[in-house]
């Protein structure tokens, strides 16, 4: 399989002002930009899912907007795609923070979702965790991989202390939302690792 290289790059977004300086650094004319912003604040899980029906392209790019792209973060992640068998896998993008256990920015293959079961993030989560479950059910698949040379500055007060946490980032954190999120992580892991070793064993 030819890995085709036009890309839809998905961006839910509560603060414009990020989302322009986003938009504003992606570079050339081989994609296309799903964006909404999330007014009714239903959280980034729903609002991916909204999102991605309204992409054309096989190979989606998840974005923030407390994201600024490298220039060569998109074809640096490109590359890494066609690396996988049939082209088909969970690029996660270096943010400078995290590594191959978490990257909540990525780009994946329409055809990764199908084999994960449908969805990239589990609509059950608020906010956090469920890039933790993308990224286990695509290394169960042997499907992962993290790119150090795919970048990204996050502007994000949790990775970077420079950074004012505002309203929207004390609501996603709070200890409410975050232990909830938890507490569904810890119950899908748990479910997730069970069928996949008794399926393979």
């Amino acid at each position: 399989m030819t890995v085709n290289n036009k890309l839809s790059i998905i961006i839910p977004y509560i603060r414009p002002e990020g989302f322009e300086k986003c938009i504003s650094k992606l570079k050339g004319d081989n994609f296309e930009i799903i964006a909404e912003e999330d007014k009714e604040r239903i959280g980034v899980a729903k609002m991916v899912k909204k999102l991605l029906k309204k992409t054309k392209y096989d190979l989606i790019v998840f974005l923030g907007d407390d994201t600024e792209p490298d220039k060569d973060m998109l074809k640096n992640a490109l590359k890494a795609m066609k690396k996988f068998p049939d082209g088909i896998g969970l690029v996660g993008i270096n943010d400078g923070t995290h590594n191959d256990s978490h990257a909540p920015h990525f780009m994946i293959h329409r055809k990764m979702i199908d084999m994960i079961g449908g969805e990239i993030f589990h609509t059950g989560y608020y906010h956090c965790f469920c890039d933790d479950e993308l990224i286990l059910r695509a290394k169960l698949l042997d499907r992962f991989k993290y790119e150090f040379t795919s970048k990204l500055i996050h502007n994000n007060p949790m990775v970077n202390e420079k950074i004012k946490p505002d309203d929207d980032y004390k609501r996603v954190y709070s200890k409410d939302n975050f232990l909830k999120d938890k507490l569904l992580w810890k119950e899908r892991k748990a479910k997730i690792l069970f069928n996949f070793y008794y399926e393979t064993n």
